[in-house]
């Protein structure tokens, strides 16, 4: 029996209404949802619904702090934003008693996913870029919806970074960003800026010839230019209105690479190297000739033979003529051009003195290298006697010589002269004993 009204006082209450004392049914408690989970910033919304007329209400705790939720309907809306477990204690209505229970709701708040970006700046089009790179945290997939250069754009990732392609410049305004479980929206600025200078174009000609002269341009006159002239060619720098130029010669043979860059002094940013490649050819070798003295009146010509390679041919500009045997029938400078089939060439001279004409004769230079080939300064004519003298640039005498004394080795006092030219002074007579003089210049080679 005992047992019976236990059971009978868990399912009815005694209910007070004017004095009079009635059975009621136990109002139940109805939860919708008792987990949740939601985003930083949102919001869990729990309805609980009580079966017996309102007003109804509803305590719970909430990390020590008890809290009543009441409605006049007999609906209760709760907005719970923090995460944590909220425990119901008690509820009940306006007619029934309050009645002990022992429900729950859990609320769980997952992190707000985040963007940060790595890289960009400012870059100069010669250098090495650091692209701009935008880092994710929280659950794949991203998604990213910002503006790009002013225009709308979305990226979908499913790895924590995205590295925009390094073409252009670049500027982004983040909007709003997604993961698996939130969304939240950002105002992130971030940019890539690409300093572009110009590829500098270098104007000159790419095939020449030892000792050839050249001009090298560029027609950005608005930037510094660094040349860059290899081993074998001599240079000098300078700038004009057209632009940054450098004069250059060519001294060796080969293939070589005249680079050129260019330098933005306001963004402080180098250009790439410009490269024109060149070829240098070998000029043909002239062999060093004698002036040659002879009797016209006693010989018909002189044979002539200049040795040459089987690429290379010989014109003579006095003669008219090409060939390398030539035969010379009267006195005078004869200037030959040596040349090859990559219109390469050199200029070489011969002076012819007719002996049977009473006059002296000084050649303009000789080689004291001791090649055993104009090692001397040779003296040529129909004379008696002669006397000459030798003078340094400052007037000097370095050396001198008569009829029968050697000729001159390009020393003083036993000690060599440096190359470079000299003044020399003679007086001669002629066959018929009348004195003469003649002064001029003789160029020593080394």
């Amino acid at each position: 029996m005992t047992r019976y009204w236990n059971l009978f006082f868990l399912t009815i209450v005694i209910c007070n209404i004017a004095g009079y004392s009635i059975y009621c049914q136990v109002p139940e408690l109805t939860i919708d949802q008792r987990e949740f989970s939601i985003c930083q910033g949102d919001v869990a919304l729990v309805v609980i619904t009580i079966s017996e007329p309102a007003p109804v209400f509803v305590e719970y705790v909430f990390e020590e702090d008890t809290f009543i939720a009441s409605s006049t309907q007999q609906e209760i809306f709760l907005e719970l934003f923090d995460p944590g477990i909220y425990n119901i204690i008690r509820f009940g209505n306006s007619i029934a008693s309050v009645i002990d229970v022992e429900d729950s709701i859990v609320v769980i708040e997952f992190p707000a996913p985040e963007v940060y970006f790595t890289g960009g700046g400012s870059v100069c089009s010669s250098e090495e870029p650091v692209p701009l790179t935008a880092h994710f945290k929280g659950v794949p997939p991203f998604i990213l919806s910002y503006l790009i250069n002013g225009q709308p754009d979305t990226i979908y990732e499913n790895d924590s970074t995205y590295t925009f392609p390094v073409e252009q410049s670049i500027f982004i305004i983040t909007i709003n960003l997604a993961d698996n479980n939130c969304q939240i929206d950002t105002m992130i600025e971030a940019q890539f800026v690409l300093i572009d200078v110009l590829q500098p174009v270098i104007y000159g000609d790419s095939v020449f010839c030892e000792s050839d002269n050249t001009i090298y341009s560029t027609d950005q006159s608005n930037f510094s230019a660094e040349w860059h002239i290899p081993e074998g060619a001599d240079y000098v720098e300078g700038v004009n209105s057209e632009g940054s130029f450098i004069s250059v010669t060519w001294t060796e043979s080969g293939t070589h690479e005249v680079r050129l860059r260019l330098y933005d002094e306001q963004n402080q940013c180098t250009s790439l190297w410009s490269t024109l490649p060149v070829t240098v050819y070998e000029r043909p070798e002239v062999v060093e000739l004698i002036d040659t003295a002879m009797c016209l009146e006693l010989e018909e010509y002189l044979l002539l033979e200049i040795p040459v390679g089987s690429d290379e041919t010989v014109f003579w500009p006095e003669l008219g003529i090409t060939g390398a045997v030539v035969e010379i029938d009267h006195a005078g400078t004869y200037t030959f051009i040596v040349s090859n089939q990559r219109a390469c060439s050199d200029t070489g001279t011969l002076i012819l003195v007719d002996n049977c004409i009473c006059d002296i004769h000084v050649p303009e230079a000789f080689t004291p290298n001791g090649d055993q080939i104009n090692d001397y300064l040779e003296i040529f004519g129909m004379y008696e006697e002669f006397e000459l003298s030798i003078f340094s640039p400052s007037g000097i005498l370095l050396f001198s010589m008569t009829t029968n004394d050697p000729p001159w080795d390009g020393t003083t006092n036993g000690n060599p002269v440096p190359a470079g030219s000299y003044y020399w002074s003679t007086t001669f007579k002629g066959l018929d004993g009348i004195p003469l003089k003649k002064t001029g210049v003789v160029t020593l080679i080394r």
